[in-house]
């Protein structure tokens, strides 16, 4: 009778654990993708800058409209 109830436990905590592993990993994976989405766009606003900085119009223009159309793509 005990051992029954043990290995009952034992099957719910590691379908549990299972759960929890399966959550986790899909929050890094989110994590990650999120990581690489800011990083190319802290890239993308860092050369907007630059180009501002310089007084290039037509380089700001195109570089910013290249942005949105990249951004609409992945909308």
């Amino acid at each position: 009778m005990f051992l029954q109830t043990f290995r009952n436990y034992r099957e719910m905590f590691d379908k549990q654990k299972l759960v929890l592993e399966k959550r986790y990993r899909e929050l890094l994976d989110d994590s990650i993708q999120d990581a690489v989405f800011l990083s190319s766009r802290n890239n993308e606003l860092m050369e907007e800058n630059a180009a501002l900085r310089k007084g290039n119009v037509h380089t700001t223009i195109i570089a910013v409209l290249m942005n949105y159309a990249v951004h609409d793509k992945n909308s």
